[in-house]
């Protein structure tokens, strides 16, 4: 993070990123080999079925607080929702953190 602020961080526009919407066939056909996946879906759903490779830290108030541990600043990031009405407040939390490539 302290590369990122003394490089000053990018300008994103009015929109939130993370906008466009991907099935999961299409995560399973063209996932970018370079991506993250986080999947912020409850731990239940998690472990029930999720795509290989992916991280969980479900939506909540550790949210902000697990993905500035654990994630990298310089990987994009696709984002598995439980509710694509969360992806407001999803990207709200990263973004304040330094997490914007979604």
């Amino acid at each position: 993070m302290k590369k990122v602020n003394a490089a000053s961080p990018q300008i994103i526009g009015p929109e939130l990123p993370g906008q466009r919407h991907i099935g999961a066939k299409e995560i399973h056909d063209r996932v970018c080999e370079r991506c993250l996946v986080l999947d912020v879906r409850p731990k239940e759903a998690f472990a029930a079925a999720h795509i290989p490779g992916a991280i969980n830290i479900p939506l909540g108030a550790n949210l902000p607080t697990w993905a500035g541990w654990v994630l990298p600043y310089d990987t994009p990031m696709i984002l598995v929702l439980d509710n694509p009405a969360d992806l407001a407040a999803v990207a709200t939390h990263l973004i304040r953190i330094g997490l914007d490539d979604l």
